[in-house]
């Protein structure tokens, strides 16, 4: 025979009433003291004046029931409003215990969802705290695929509650299916009751109770999160409401997950045009000069002109030699690292220190002390490392600098940095704007916008140049 489970709420009153017992006793107190009293005095009272008698026995009985009987009555009803206030006192410290049962429970998914860039490690969180939260055996988040299906993707419970069978299961109504509204199924193993769907991912043995909640992105389901226990039992409104909210951190993981693969992607899709665009104006444009001096050369020999043809292959040489050092510093700029517990300080002395043996410049980087400890977003950081890279490299190209110096500190909520060299500068109205400096500039700018930073410059013919990077601090936690 299976066992049906029953449904029952919070507060709902399961004690007998007494309500009227204890007035009732009262009543009878007030009756029986006043007997008492009467039959004391006239014990000792006589009716003549001035003669006094001693109680009977009869009196003293008679006087002890009265009193043993109204002490009777007033006790039991003490008695029943003890009990009475004892198990009003123990529903508050059950419904204080799931109270702060649900508050923990939330905390701990906050700070996951705050502290942790996981998302596995998020999701098991929030199903280790939905099966403690209502003491289940199994707890269960499944999320939904692109075909619609649902997906176990958490686990929280022995390996024995979950169903060894298909690893998806579709939804029962569609696509929004089981997601769609609060769903609760409480049922024995072996009946056939069921308010609500069950678990296809839960073994039967543990379907005493279950709770399925969905996780919602405004009006889309993007998954589902069960709970179980072996035995029926009702959950109470504060478990449920609890569950929803922990349902619903989950859900704001997993859509903050998805928008930064997203920004991610295009992150990468416009690196992706930026290196194409400079192999295309820097490595293409110098491989086909090498082209046309090496089609000279050859016209050069076939003339028999092997000194004008050697000047043609010396050039050649040259832009051979440009080209090698243009590609070993693109190699080392995408090859620096940004390592997660340092700052980008450490990975500008890194590539400042490289820099300096394959320019052969002499490269000094001056630190605000105490800037280490100053972190920008993922994204600014590494736009701040392509920045320095590109001024660079304008200087090894252009300037002709025997000195470069990297000055890096903190304004307000901004990171400085700048890169000042020794070099033969420019005009800045003197040239064309599809030249250097107006195209690496034009270059640099567009970086620094894409992470709500900007450019200065400041440059005069045979003083040097000064780039001043302005970029914004990360927001402090």
């Amino acid at each position: 025979m299976g066992t049906m489970a029953t449904h029952t709420r919070i507060g709902e009153a399961t004690a007998p009433r007494s309500d009227r017992l204890p007035g009732l006793s009262r009543r009878w107190a007030w009756v029986a003291v006043p007997m008492v009293a009467i039959l004391a005095l006239e014990a000792v009272q006589d009716t003549a004046p001035g003669r006094i008698i001693l109680p009977t026995p009869i009196h003293l009985a008679v006087l002890a029931v009265a009193l043993l009987g109204g002490a009777a009555i007033v006790a039991g009803a003490l008695f029943r409003r003890f009990d009475r206030q004892a198990l009003e006192l123990q529903a508050q410290n059950d419904e204080l215990r799931v109270r702060g049962a649900a508050m923990s429970a939330l905390q701990e998914v906050s700070l996951a969802v705050s502290s942790l860039r996981d998302l596995d490690r998020i999701l098991d969180t929030v199903t280790e705290q939905a099966r403690r939260l209502v003491s289940g055996e199994a707890a269960l988040l499944c999320l939904v695929g692109d075909d619609g299906r649902l997906a176990p993707r958490s686990r929280s419970g022995p390996p024995e509650a979950f169903h060894p069978g298909a690893d998806s299961c579709p939804h029962p109504d569609g696509r929004e299916g089981p997601c769609s509204l609060l769903r609760i199924a409480t049922a024995g193993p072996d009946s056939d009751a069921v308010d609500g769907p069950r678990c296809g991912f839960l073994d039967p043995a543990f379907l005493g109770s279950s709770v399925v909640v969905p996780l919602m992105v405004g009006d889309r389901s993007v998954g589902s999160l069960a709970v179980s226990t072996t035995t029926a039992r009702a959950f109470p409104a504060l478990e449920l409401s609890t569950l929803e909210s922990l349902a619903a951190q989950a859900a704001v993981a997993i859509e903050n997950a998805r928008l930064y693969q997203r920004v991610r992607e295009l992150g990468m899709l416009e690196e992706r045009t930026r290196i194409a665009r400079e192999l295309h104006d820097g490595l293409a444009q110098v491989l086909g000069y090498v082209g046309t001096k090496s089609a000279a050369a050859i016209s050069l020999l076939d003339a028999g002109r092997p000194v004008e043809a050697r000047t043609q292959l010396s050039d050649l040489g040259e832009a051979a030699r440009s080209v090698y050092v243009d590609v070993r510093e693109a190699i080392l700029g995408l090859s620096t690292p940004l390592r997660p517990d340092r700052g980008v300080i450490d990975a500008v002395r890194s590539y400042a220190e490289r820099y300096a043996e394959a320019a052969k410049v002499r490269t000094v980087v001056d630190a605000e002390e105490g800037i280490e400890g100053v972190r920008l977003a993922p994204a600014a950081e590494a736009q701040a490392l392509r920045l320095l890279q590109e001024a660079l490299t304008n200087v090894r190209k252009h300037a002709g600098a025997r000195r470069v110096t990297i000055g890096a500190r903190r304004e307000a909520a901004a990171f400085i940095l700048e890169v000042v060299d020794d070099g033969r500068g420019f005009e800045a109205d003197a040239a064309s704007p599809s030249d250097w400096p107006h195209y690496g500039l034009a270059t640099m700018r567009e970086r620094a916008a894409s992470v709500s930073g900007t450019v200065e410059i400041d440059s005069r013919p045979g003083v040097g140049t000064r780039i001043r990077f302005r970029l914004p601090v990360a927001a402090e936690t």
